[in-house]
């Protein structure tokens, strides 16, 4: 069976003003760890209960687990001892499977349309489940998931271009270990400072360099952030915006049965990732 991930960031928001016996000390992989580990359930929507069950370790770095929801819902059925029809009650738990490695804090979730329509509300869910947890909760947490978009593309036309007037990068609270440390690592400090909660920088220009703007759209989609050009490809040509987003990043597999397969699914998620962060590197 073929199964498709999408991968996300799972990323831990702390308070500005921690609380006297808020954690301050677990790590972003800890808090993670600890969250998933609890269990958790939460009804959100009326008749829908999200559980996360059958959590299994995968090699040093890495956790497999289902997701889903119960649901009771009306079957109609007929009686051959009596002869006549009766509605029954009848319990479905559809439900998927979630990786996550937790050293980059990557989550890679595989859509079922059972669930959900989208891959996006399933993700939105699994977030608010986690932010359901006496580990969130105790210590005034917020667990984010933020889609991590393909930027080759994006980058194509940007080293393709004529002329870059334009680039927008957005930044979000900090977190992540491997973030740019010369332009996201102050952002992200920045709108922590000042309890933000999204932020963004516009430069522009007659004609941008095309190389910091590489590193930075491609850490930007790492992180699960956007980034935005105006650009012309052509001296003639007038200029049109190039986003990063509308393109998630994926993973596609055949079985993860066994413990061997869920490894293989879990190195091809990091070495996915790795391929985003570095794609603006020559």
């Amino acid at each position: 069976m073929n199964n498709t991930f999408y991968l996300y960031r799972l990323k831990v928001e702390r308070s500005k003003e921690p609380r006297l016996f808020d954690d301050t000390t677990s790590s972003p992989s800890e808090i993670i760890r600890a969250a998933v580990e609890e269990k958790p359930s939460k009804e959100i929507r009326k008749g829908n209960i999200w559980h996360i069950g059958n959590i299994e370790q995968v090699g040093d770095t890495g956790l497999f687990f289902a997701f889903g929801r119960v649901t009771k819902s009306i079957v109609e059925k007929y009686d051959e001892k009596v002869g006549n029809f009766r509605e029954e009650s009848e319990e479905q738990a559809p439900y998927t499977y979630v990786i996550l490695d937790l050293k980059y804090q990557v989550c890679a979730v595989a859509h079922k349309s059972r669930i959900a329509p989208k891959v996006s509300q399933i993700a939105a869910n699994l977030a608010k489940l986690l932010n359901e947890t006496e580990m969130a909760k105790d210590n005034n947490l917020k667990l984010v998931m933020a889609e991590i978009s393909d930027p080759h593309e994006f980058l194509e036309y940007v080293r393709a271009a004529y002329a870059i007037r334009r680039f927008d990068v957005s930044f979000s609270p900090p977190n992540p270990w491997d973030v740019n440390q010369d332009f996201q690592k102050p952002m992200e400090n920045l709108l922590a400072e000042t309890s933000g909660q999204k932020g963004k920088t516009t430069i522009q220009g007659d004609n941008l360099e095309k190389d910091p703007i590489e590193k930075l759209a491609s850490a930007a989609a790492a992180t699960g952030n956007s980034a935005s050009v105006q650009l012309k490809q052509e001296k003639d040509q007038h200029f049109v915006t190039k986003n990063i987003g509308g393109n998630p990043t994926t993973v596609t597999t055949d079985e993860i049965a066994t413990q061997d397969e869920k490894k293989t699914l879990l190195s091809k998620v990091i070495e996915i990732y790795q391929s985003v962060r570095n794609a603006g590197e020559k």
